[in-house]
């Protein structure tokens, strides 16, 4: 064990600690297990206090609806420690079992992200997080890459950016913003929220719309995905509103198209491999918001 972490974790009223082990890295943080005496615990690197202050905030308020990690307080009733330079801070542990996207219950996933919302929409005010991959910024990127820029025009995508960039979405919600299947958690019937590194003012259907992304299997039939996408729907509207499954199509052309231009910009090797991206992306969303349109589009006012 570390040192390092140690004197951190020292920081708390827990028990002695029998050992850390490193965890995957998330988007926005570095994780480790710590296990004491007393039971499990996430100690995590976040990039700044204020990241630190509205995780701390944002798990408060909802720990007692069960969809999100409860953050400790330390010794001193502070929510994070700041050590060496680092910002970190100490969670309740969540047992996640690895499902496969076709395995997911999506009525519970459903009802967490309402949950997270609804809880969200009583709050008046929390430190807002940047939002680092702003499809306005990442589209300044592409425009100083001609090679990147000649590439995205080839396969139609400049007419599809420039169509998301108009689109109106009224900021109806404090959003996680990067609610992707990696920041979510399944424990038995309860789906738990993770990593408000990127909370901010946003329309909630860019939540759904991230979730859908991610989960969705497009490898199974039309039937079940449909099934998977009505099961979802009755778990948000039950507790939180209404989906507006065109606000959600947009949302999704938005979610995907900032993340491949994200992807390209930072990560893209070379044009072969990044012809291939561009067209997995667009066949995705091409096959999912064709199915939205034809069984749920028709049926809204």
């Amino acid at each position: 064990m570390r040192k390092h972490f140690i004197e951190i974790i020292n920081e708390y009223p827990i028990q002695e600690i029998i050992q850390i082990e490193a965890l995957d890295k998330g988007n926005t943080s570095e994780a480790n297990i710590v296990i004491s005496t007393e039971g499990k615990y996430i100690l995590r690197k976040l990039k700044s206090n204020q990241q630190a202050r509205t995780e701390y905030f944002i798990s408060n308020i909802l720990s007692d609806a069960h969809v999100s990690p409860k953050v400790l307080l330390t010794k001193k009733n502070k929510s994070f420690v700041e050590k060496n330079g680092g910002i970190y801070n100490l969670q309740q542990y969540i047992n996640n079992k690895s499902v496969l996207n076709k395995n997911i219950h999506f009525q519970n996933l459903g009802k967490a992200i309402a949950l997270f919302h609804h809880k969200m929409n009583t709050v008046n005010e929390i430190e807002e997080q940047e939002d680092r991959f702003s499809l306005e910024q990442l589209w300044g990127k592409v425009m100083e890459q001609p090679h990147l820029y000649r590439l995205i025009k080839l396969h139609g995508v400049t007419q599809l950016v420039h169509q998301i960039l108009n689109y109106q979405h009224k900021d109806n919600c404090y959003i996680h913003a990067d609610l992707g299947k990696w920041n979510l958690l399944f424990n038995e019937d309860d789906v738990y929220i993770i990593d408000f590194g990127e909370a901010r003012r946003g329309n909630y259907h860019f939540d759904v719309a991230a979730v859908i992304a991610s989960t969705i299997d497009l490898n199974q039939t039309s039937e079940s995905i449909l099934k998977n996408l009505v099961q979802l729907e009755k778990g948000y509207v039950e507790n939180h509103n209404k989906i507006n499954w065109t606000s959600v199509i947009e949302n999704l052309y938005l979610w995907n198209i900032r993340g491949m231009l994200a992807f390209l910009c930072f990560q893209g090797k070379n044009n072969q491999q990044n012809s291939l991206i561009i067209k997995q992306v667009l066949d995705r969303n091409e096959r999912l918001t064709s199915l939205i349109e034809r069984f749920f589009i028709k049926d809204e006012d």
